[in-house]
């Protein structure tokens, strides 16, 4: 009994300290309102979000209206206001803010309101450091510095934490580097054995296994997969019963992106397959079911039958393990580490986890048309359909027309916060991979990147 009252009475002391100190707040806080503007009068829109941080570093946030006003309350004392993201977004226009003079401090006395000065935004602008033509071309040892020194700016720009990049040129790797942290906050570094996620460079890979299976006749590129196996969720639609693995793998299966199941369990047909062009990992889960029903095989034995072994590939992993929990990088949104991520199966449309070096022996063997006839090659490479902002699909693949001649490839991108691109161009027979652990990362691994190490400048669209 007596241990019960003593319990209680201490509940009793923390409730009243709880009341004290909110009253106290209340007492002590200032209502504060502000604006910010751009320096730039002809950028559109605003920062989401306000970040304000006492002189003893605690952090408070506070949204931006749109049309640049913010209002809260803070406890009496000094600030530094600031945007709590280094850059704006204007469509898919980039703006990098310049945190070093886009602040103001203020230091709030006692009273009901307050009005900040203005806040107003500076910009940073990119650096134009692209050549006329493209690194590669003429590389030799020395021109590494060039690379590394255009990745480094770019990479601190776009807010990057950290990246793994290999090019491959007349058949070999010529050159291939890691950058920056594996963790922003941890400031852990990258290393050769830090491993990224793939996300839908994946689809490329599994496209090449599904070919082999298509050359021996184990699977047919143009009978429905509903032969075979049907899918359930699906079925209602009499369409999906049109559904080949060509379709799939060029993306005209009519399937959606990732279905959502409504309350029967099902989901729709976004059009009639092979009508049109519509992006869909579902598609590749469906047929990846297909033909581990036909084979008798999990996914991973039929991924080591007809992929790793085949082409000697090491550090290709596409479901959780302990080496994963090792040397996987965090994926980064806004700079926010996200948690290593442990997939549980592999998944045929975004799972592989890698680094630069290891997947450029993949683009090697396509480059040398290993594991499969050149003729299979050919169907796989050539245009199958055509997005609608133009750009073209093989199978499993991306192509592209480019003054430069045709190039082939695959980006991908995860929730988690990573984003790559693999890029071959056969005419010059040169071509890289490059992976981020960031959600910034794909204006420089994809244009960009580009563009230096191959295009140039002058021969860009």
């Amino acid at each position: 009994m007596m241990r019960l009252l003593k319990s209680l009475f201490i509940l009793f002391l923390f409730l009243v300290s709880l009341c004290s100190s909110g009253a106290a707040q209340n007492v002590d806080s200032v209502e504060i309102s502000g604006k910010v503007r751009w320096r730039d009068t002809g950028i559109m829109g605003y920062p989401t979000e306000l970040k304000v941080i006492s002189k003893t570093k605690q952090v408070y946030l506070s949204p931006i209206d749109s049309t640049g006003k913010y209002h809260f309350r803070l406890p009496v004392g000094s600030y530094t206001l600031t945007p709590s993201k280094h850059f704006h977004w204007i469509g898919e226009e980039y703006i990098r803010i310049n945190d070093s003079v886009s602040k103001i401090s203020i230091d709030l006395p006692s009273g009901k309101k307050f009005i900040a000065p203005v806040l107003e935004l500076d910009t940073i602008a990119l650096v134009n450091l692209l050549p006329e033509v493209g690194v590669a071309h003429y590389f030799i040892k020395k021109h590494a510095t060039l690379v590394d020194d255009f990745i480094k700016k770019q990479m601190t720009f776009f807010d990057i934490p950290g990246a793994s990049l290999a090019i491959i040129k007349n058949g070999k790797v010529i050159y291939s580097q890691i950058y920056g942290v594996s963790n922003a906050q941890s400031g852990m570094p990258v290393t050769e054995k830090t491993l990224f996620e793939a996300g839908s460079i994946t689809k490329s890979v599994f496209a090449f296994v599904v070919m082999r299976l298509v050359e021996r006749n184990i699977l047919k590129l143009d009978q429905p997969l509903y032969e075979l196996l049907p899918f359930e969720r699906v079925s209602h639609d009499e369409r999906y019963r049109i559904i080949t693995a060509r379709h799939v793998l060029c993306h005209q299966s009519g399937l959606p992106n990732w279905g959502q199941l409504d309350s029967t369990g099902h989901f729709n047909l976004l059009f009639t397959p092979g009508t049109k062009f519509g992006y869909s990992g579902e598609g590749y889960e469906y047929l990846k079911r297909v033909i581990e029903h036909i084979t008798g095989k999990k996914i991973s034995q039929i991924l080591n039958e007809e992929l790793l072994t085949p082409l000697n590939l090491k550090g290709f992993y596409f479901k959780g393990n302990e080496h994963i929990k090792k040397y996987g990088a965090h994926g980064h949104i806004d700079l926010k580490p996200s948690n290593i991520r442990f997939i549980e199966k592999p998944m045929m449309a975004f799972s592989l986890f890698t680094e630069a070096k290891s997947f450029s022996n993949f683009m090697l063997a396509l480059r040398n048309k290993k594991g499969l006839k050149s003729a299979t090659y050919d169907e796989m490479l050539s245009i199958q359909s055509t997005r609608n902002d133009g750009v073209d699909w093989g199978l499993g693949f991306e192509l592209e027309k480019t003054p430069l001649g045709l190039s082939y490839g695959h980006s991908g991108s995860t929730s988690s916060g990573f984003i790559c691109n693999f890029t071959f161009f056969p005419q010059l027979d040169v071509g890289y991979v490059f992976l981020t652990n960031s959600n910034m990362g794909d204006v420089l691994s994809i244009p960009l990147l580009t563009q230096f190490l191959i295009t140039g400048k002058t021969a860009t669209k």
